[in-house]
């Protein structure tokens, strides 16, 4: 690999990662609302919630899902269920007003 093209993939990569995405806009939109608090506990939630993820990739999530393929089941479900109360949660509130 030429030096240019290492370049120019490093420079695009670094452009995806300082660009804003979601987060950031949960972040602004938190803070805007809430307070500064509230938009420090969600940035610290999400950070967790990233931290969670590398060390799950890190410890080979993959790996007991491979030995365990009941446990990606489970993971599955729970997730599903998780979705199914943030469904529930939206339509038992649709009618609060936004702060």
């Amino acid at each position: 690999m030429t030096l240019a093209a290492f370049l120019s993939i490093l420079l695009i990569h670094l452009l995806g990662a300082i660009s804003p995405g979601p987060a950031f806009v949960v972040i602004v939109r938190t803070a805007a609302v809430d307070g500064f608090r509230s938009a420090v506990l969600a940035a610290v939630g999400l950070g967790l919630g990233a931290i969670c993820w590398a060390l799950a990739a890190l410890l080979g999530l993959n790996l007991l899902f491979e030995v365990a393929p009941s446990a990606l089941l489970a993971f599955k479900f729970a997730g599903a269920a998780f979705l199914l109360w943030i469904a529930w949660q939206t339509f038992l509130h649709a009618e609060t007003p936004c702060r």
